[in-house]
C-alpha cells in the first residue's frame, strides 16, 4: 500500500515537470545576454525619434518632470504629494521614475528631452528580451532562449510601443518578471520571496497588475498544490508593502487612497463598476468608451467579446503563431506541461477579463503582456520543432528570419500598424475593416516638413479625427519642434489652413471626410500602400478678412511659445501642462 502511494506521488511530481534553475554567470554566459541588450538598444536608438509625439506622452513627460523635481526637493506636504504623484495621472509612479532619470541625461533642446525620456521605455524593452532569453535558457537551453528572445525583440507590436514614453512596455516587463518568479517559486524559497517583490513592482507600475493573482494562483494550486502557497503568501504580504513603499501618495491616507485607486480602475461597462455606480460611489472616475473600427464596423459602446482574441491573433508574426502552437502540442513530450500551461493560462486570464469585464480600451495596448507571453511560448515551440530534424531546424530559422525578422524592418517604427501575413499583412487588415494606425505616431517628419515649408506665420494647423479640436496636441507639436514656431493651433475643425489627418477609422465622421476633401493633399505617409496619415492644405484668399485677423497676433504667440521651449528639462513645460 505504501509502495502504491509512493508510486502515485512520483507520477504526480513527474507530471509537474522539472523547473530549470541553471543560470550561467560565467564570462561565456554573459556574452549572449549582453549581445541581446546591445542589439535591442541599438534598434531602439535608431528608431526612437521617428514616431510622432503621441497624446499620452503629453502627460507622462510632464509628470516625470514633476517627479524628478520632487526627488530633488522631497516634501510630504499633502497638496504637493497629491499633485505630483496622483492628480491628472491616476497611475502608479514606477515608470515615471525611470523616465525622470533618463529624461535628465540630455539637457540640450526639447527634442533631446523627448528622446531621452523615451529611452526609459527602450531600456525596459531590452530588459524584456533579456528576461525572455534567460528564462527559456534555464528551462530548455541556449538555443531555445535565443528563439524566445528573437521573437520578443522582433515583435513589431512590442517594438512599436517600446519607442514611446508610455506605461505599456514597463507593465509588460513586470508582468513577465512576476510570472517567471512565481513559476520558479514552486521549487525555490528564494524565488517564492522574489515573486512578492516582483508583484509589488508590478503593482507600482500599472493597475493591470491587479490581474496577476488571477493569472498565476489558480495555475499554482492546480499543478503544485501546497508548493505554491509560499509564492502566493509572498505576493499577498510583500507585494502591497513594496507598492506602498514606492508610492508617496499612498502614505497620506493608506486605506482611503488605496480604495480610491482600485475603484477608479473599475471601468465603465464592468459588472463591478455598475454596482459601484448604482451605489453612487464617489471614488469612481468614469472613462469614455473609445470608438474603434473592427471587422468593418465602428463600435462606440465597447467592442464585442471576441475582439481581444482576434486582435491578438492578427498581431502575431507567422513564426510566433507556429511556435506557440507547437509548444502546446509538444509540451507533454518535453516534460513542460506546467510551464506551457502557465503561459497559456496567463494569456487567457487577461483576454477573458478584457473580453467580458473591462470595456474602455482599443487595440492590444492594455493587454500587451499577452503579446510577450505568446512570443515566449513561440520561442520554446520553435526550438522543440527544430530538434525534430535538420529540415525542421532550417524551417524554424527561416520562419524567424522572414516573419517577424524581415517584417520588423518593413513596419518599423510603425509596429502598431502590424498585422500577420496570414491575412495579407496591413493591406489585408484594411480589407477586413481593421484599424490601420493607432496612436497618431505615424505622422512622419516628411508630413511635418510639408507644412513647415509652406506655412506662413499665424497659419492654423489642426489634427484629426483622433483628438479632434484638442489644442494640447498642436501645442506640443510646436513645443517639441515638429511644427515651426509661428504656427497656431486651430480652435475648431472648420477653421484651419493645414489638416493633419490620421486614418483612424473608428474616429472618422462625415465632417472629417468633408474636411479631408476640402483641400489639397500635400503629403502622405503610406505603409505597404495603405495610407496612415494625410496632410491637407486649405489656404484662403490673400484679402480674406479672417485670414488677416488670425495672422495679427502671431508674433505674440510665437514669443509665448518660445518661452515654453527654452527650458529643455521641462521646467516651463510642467507649468504649461498643468
Amino acid at each position: 500500500m505504501a509502495g502504491g502511494a509512493e508510486e502515485m506521488k512520483a507520477k504526480r511530481e513527474a507530471a509537474q515537470g522539472e523547473i530549470g534553475t541553471g543560470w550561467d554567470h560565467g564570462p561565456s554566459g554573459l556574452l549572449i545576454p549582453a549581445g541581446i541588450v546591445f542589439v535591442c538598444l541599438v534598434l531602439g536608438l535608431v528608431y526612437v525619434a521617428r514616431p510622432a509625439y503621441v497624446f499620452d506622452e503629453t502627460y507622462y513627460f510632464a509628470f516625470s518632470t514633476g517627479v524628478g523635481k520632487w526627488f530633488e526637493h522631497p516634501t510630504l506636504d499633502e497638496k504637493e504629494v497629491r499633485k505630483v504623484f496622483f492628480e491628472g495621472n491616476y497611475h502608479p509612479p514606477l515608470p515615471l521614475y525611470f523616465m525622470a532619470i533618463t529624461g535628465r541625461l540630455f539637457r540640450g533642446d526639447v527634442q533631446d528631452f523627448l528622446i531621452a525620456t523615451r529611452l526609459a521605455t527602450v531600456i525596459q524593452f531590452a530588459l524584456l528580451a533579456l528576461v525572455a532569453y534567460l528564462f527559456i535558457k534555464s528551462e530548455a537551453g541556449t538555443a531555445a532562449g535565443l528563439f524566445a528572445a528573437g521573437l520578443v525583440a522582433l515583435s513589431p507590436r512590442l517594438f512599436g510601443q517600446a519607442l514611446l514614453a508610455t506605461y505599456d512596455i514597463p507593465m509588460t516587463l513586470m508582468w513577465v518578471v512576476t510570472t517567471i518568479a512565481f513559476y520558479k517559486g514552486m521549487s525555490s524559497r528564494g524565488w517564492a520571496v522574489a515573486s512578492g517583490f516582483a508583484f509589488g513592482l508590478a503593482l507600482l507600475t500599472k493597475e493591470n497588475a491587479l490581474l496577476l493573482p488571477l493569472a498565476l494562483w489558480p495555475w499554482g494550486l492546480l499543478f503544485y498544490r501546497k508548493k505554491s502557497l509560499g509564492a502566493i503568501i509572498s505576493m499577498c504580504v510583500i507585494g502591497p508593502v513594496v507598492m506602498y513603499a514606492g508610492w508617496p501618495w499612498l502614505w497620506l491616507h493608506p486605506l482611503a487612497n488605496a480604495w480610491r485607486y482600485v475603484t477608479d480602475k473599475l471601468q465603465f461597462g464592468s459588472p463591478i463598476g455598475a454596482i459601484l455606480a448604482s451605489s453612487q460611489a464617489e471614488t469612481v472616475r468614469w472613462r469614455h468608451m473609445i470608438q474603434m473600427l473592427y471587422l468593418g464596423k465602428v463600435y462606440s459602446a465597447g467592442p464585442p467579446w471576441h475582439y481581444p482574441f482576434v486582435v491578438t491573433l492578427l498581431g502575431m508574426p507567422l513564426a510566433t503563431l507556429v511556435g506557440a502552437a507547437w509548444a502546446t502540442i509538444d509540451a507533454r513530450r518535453n516534460g513542460k506541461e506546467p510551464l506551457v500551461g502557465l503561459l497559456w493560462w496567463s494569456i487567457c486570464a487577461q483576454l477573458l477579463v478584457f473580453a467580458f469585464i473591462e470595456k474602455p480600451y482599443d487595440g492590444d495596448r492594455l493587454f500587451l503582456p499577452v503579446v510577450a507571453l505568446v512570443a515566449i511560448a513561440g520561442g520554446l515551440g520553435l526550438y522543440w520543432l527544430a530538434k525534430r530534424a535538420r529540415w525542421a531546424a532550417v524551417c524554424a530559422v527561416i520562419l524567424l528570419i522572414l516573419s517577424p525578422g524581415a517584417e520588423f524592418f518593413i513596419y518599423a517604427p510603425y509596429g502598431m500598424s502590424y498585422y500577420t501575413p496570414v491575412i495579407g499583412g496591413l493591406p489585408g487588415a484594411e480589407k477586413l475593416g481593421m484599424e490601420v494606425t493607432y496612436y497618431g505616431e505615424a505622422v512622419s517628419a516628411e508630413n511635418f516638413a510639408a507644412i513647415n515649408s509652406r506655412a506662413r506665420e499665424g497659419d492654423r494647423v489642426t489634427f484629426g479625427p483622433m483628438f479632434k479640436n484638442v489644442r494640447r496636441m498642436l501645442d506640443e507639436f510646436i513645443r517639441y519642434g515638429y511644427l515651426k514656431l509661428g504656427s497656431v493651433p486651430a480652435a475648431e475643425l472648420g477653421e484651419w489652413d493645414y489638416l493633419i489627418f490620421v486614418n483612424r477609422g473608428g474616429f472618422i465622421e462625415a465632417e472629417d471626410r468633408e474636411a479631408l476633401e476640402s483641400g489639397t493633399v500635400i503629403s502622405e505617409n503610406k505603409l505597404l500602400g495603405v495610407t496612415l496619415v494625410t496632410v491637407v492644405e486649405k489656404r484662403k484668399e490673400a484679402g480674406d478678412p479672417e485670414t488677416a485677423t488670425h495672422h495679427e497676433d502671431a508674433k505674440t504667440q510665437r514669443e509665448t511659445r518660445q518661452l515654453s521651449t527654452d527650458d529643455a528639462d521641462g521646467t516651463e513645460r510642467i507649468e504649461v501642462l498643468e
